[in-house]
């Protein structure tokens, strides 16, 4: 699926959901019509829900402990139940192009969740993959998946809990059936910060033989951020 070895790395500079969910849109549309290469996108929201696409904002969490919380709920353009964003919780999303019209959905979520362990694993995290969509370690789950695709681009996108409030998790979102307790990586790794997996995650794709580019949005991306944020 990774046709190209070109990346895009950008590291979000905003903690603010809506607009980090709407630049996520925008980079896809952009990757998709070929005005960008592939690219990845690290970000961090302050504390709040996202939605997947299609649901009706209820069943998959605990809609009346939120609004009692002052927790906001946002909606993603990808499917999916209700997930927890936090400071202590890194967002990692891939846009890639792709010409294949017969996507294994296996195959879609393990390419970029490879890069994803590799990089843990460069930090002593035996992280490993668990189809269809999500990162174990320990028999604990510490990422899961969503993904959208368009004509010809992917974006495919994950949580990665390093040092996130679980027992306000805990008791807001509704794990789907068969899902494994979660756990976050801070309290297997000691000193182990947000920073640092972003480093290695950059080292990561390097090591994979990625052509890394540290970048921003370019004018067009931020132009069309602004219109859907007016």
């Amino acid at each position: 699926m990774l046709s190209s070895k070109d990346m895009r790395f950008i590291i979000s500079e905003t903690t603010n959901p809506k607009v980090n969910l709407i630049t996520e849109e925008v980079i896809l549309n952009a990757v998709n019509e070929g005005f960008v290469s592939n690219t990845i996108m690290l970000w961090i929201n302050d504390r709040c829900l996202v939605a997947g696409r299609g649901s009706k904002g209820y069943g998959w969490y605990h809609e009346q402990l939120a609004t009692q919380l002052g927790i906001n709920v946002y909606k993603r353009i990808t499917g999916g139940g209700v997930v927890y964003h936090d400071k202590g919780n890194l967002n990692w999303s891939f846009f890639i192009r792709h010409e294949n019209k017969n996507i294994d959905i296996i195959d879609l979520f393990k390419e970029p969740a490879e890069i994803i362990i590799n990089a843990l694993n460069r930090l002593g995290i035996e992280a490993y993959f668990m189809p269809p969509n999500r990162i174990e370690f320990k028999g604990y789950k510490i990422s899961g998946m969503a993904s959208y695709v368009k004509k010809n681009a992917i974006l495919v996108h994950g949580t990665l809990l390093v040092e996130s409030n679980l027992e306000e998790l805990n008791k807001l979102c509704i794990p789907p059936l068969n899902s494994p307790p979660v756990t976050n990586l801070a309290y297997w790794i000691k000193g182990l910060t947000i920073s640092t997996i972003i480093n290695s995650i950059e080292e990561a794709l390097k090591i994979n033989g990625f052509n890394v580019k540290k970048a921003g949005l370019t004018e067009w991306e931020i132009t069309e951020i602004r219109k859907k944020l007016s």
